[in-house]
């Protein structure tokens, strides 16, 4: 955290420091100044899905799910081909008792995603909530 610090002292205006403290601080469980860094991120960078998918994770972290899934929805909307926040909102959906739309994004996360370790995690969501391929 400390060497992002210095480098946003010394370039305020390289927005990916940010979005990399951000990270950071989540990491650290300082959650409000990973938000503030993201945000500062969005005013650069605005409509950014990598970013809006990490205030979801963040958010997630902070217990606030209705704010994670407006965050990776809106991740969705903007790039409906961004994998990961299918996955995301996948798991609120089934921690938050509405596995069909579970189902849906881990479905469609397999669908979009290429990393083979990932796609078997999907794979064990789905199975532990019943759904099996055809």
């Amino acid at each position: 955290i400390e060497d992002y610090t210095e480098a946003i002292a010394l370039d305020p205006a390289y927005p990916q420091v940010f979005l990399n403290r951000a990270l950071a601080f989540n990491d650290d469980a300082q959650y409000d100044e990973a938000l503030a860094d993201i945000g500062t991120y969005l005013s650069f960078v605005p409509d950014d899905p990598t970013a809006i998918h990490l205030q979801g994770v963040v958010y997630v972290n902070m217990g606030e799910d209705e704010r994670a899934l407006s965050a990776f929805s809106t991740a969705i909307a903007l790039d409906p081909l961004f994998s990961p926040p299918y996955y995301q909102r996948g798991l609120l959906y089934q921690v938050n008792g509405e596995p069909g739309l579970a189902i849906q994004d881990y479905l469609r996360f397999i669908e979009i995603e290429t990393d083979p370790f990932s796609i078997l995690l999907a794979q064990q969501q789905l199975e532990a909530l019943g759904y099996f391929d055809p």
